[in-house]
């Protein structure tokens, strides 16, 4: 994975020129490439610790609780999922219907079972999830890097972009990263935040595990590329003034109650600090 700013953390101005030789060299693959082929923007995560590995919330929950790793097998978790349908049905509007699947395969991982608005939802809610979530816009990343941000911490920014390589070869065994679209019928939430997701997976010992994006990048730099900004946390109060005039703020973004208290929180004493 390529770093920028690990010797001396990058100012904003810094990383917004990084930000923009991206979607330059872009512009020039797209127009090598002709009028036909696909190339999808850079998308963008946003990490208030550099130190943070890219870790999916399923990942971190294993880890933090103590519980098994057969959770981290995606038929186990999908399982797990259909146990709690009643339950999320009762509290949605949204229709939500049982995940099928006889048994687990590239296919069904590549269409994500066929729910994408199911786990896209709970997701945004805090269930634990194997998804991965980014932004197509670089300053939802940066609200999420910066927003709680502490002094000695700097912070991480990070750019993916799966579709640069023409051919990805999946090799069984290696762990290989997916990403997934933003059209689905599900939580505003994927909305406000310009949502898209990956995937990180391998098949082991002939089951479908979730594995850390690191290891893919490690693994298969060329096929799962993914670039890393370390921006000093000085820059925090720039930066937040700078997204609450883009109006991207934690109501913008998650538009409960709660969150807007948090928004009028910032307004009223953190934009006084001299």
């Amino acid at each position: 994975m390529k770093v920028f700013g690990s010797d001396n953390p990058l100012s904003w101005d810094d990383f917004e020129r990084e930000r923009n030789i991206l979607d330059d060299s872009l512009k020039r693959i797209r127009s090598d490439a002709g009028p036909i082929p696909y190339i999808s923007r850079w998308l963008y995560r946003g990490q208030s610790d550099k130190d943070w590995f890219l870790e999916t919330t399923l990942e971190r929950f294993v880890r933090e609780e103590g519980i098994s790793s057969k959770y981290l097998r995606i038929d186990r978790y999908l399982r797990k999922i259909n146990s709690i349908l009643p339950a999320i049905r009762s509290l949605s509007m949204a229709g939500f219907v049982e995940i099928l699947f006889e048994e687990v395969d590239d296919i069904k991982i590549l269409n994500l079972f066929e729910a994408h608005a199911l786990l896209y939802h709970l997701r945004h809610l805090g269930f634990p999830s194997p998804l991965l979530d980014w932004s197509e816009s670089y300053l939802v990343a940066a609200f999420f890097a910066f927003q709680r941000a502490r002094p000695n911490k700097d912070v991480a920014i990070y750019a993916m972009n799966l579709e640069l390589t023409k051919y990805r070869v999946r090799e069984r065994g290696v762990p290989h990263i997916i990403d997934y679209g933003s059209y689905v019928e599900t939580h505003r939430r994927h909305f406000n935040q310009q949502s898209r997701y990956s995937l990180c997976y391998a098949v082991q010992d002939k089951e479908y595990c979730i594995f850390p994006h690191e290891n893919a990048v490690m693994l298969n730099p060329e096929f799962n590329t993914i670039q890393k900004y370390i921006i000093a946390s000085s820059e925090r109060k720039t930066v937040l003034e700078k997204l609450h005039h883009s109006n991207i703020n934690a109501y913008t973004l998650f538009g409960s109650d709660e969150a807007l208290m948090d928004t009028l929180a910032y307004r009223e004493f953190v934009r006084e600090m001299p």
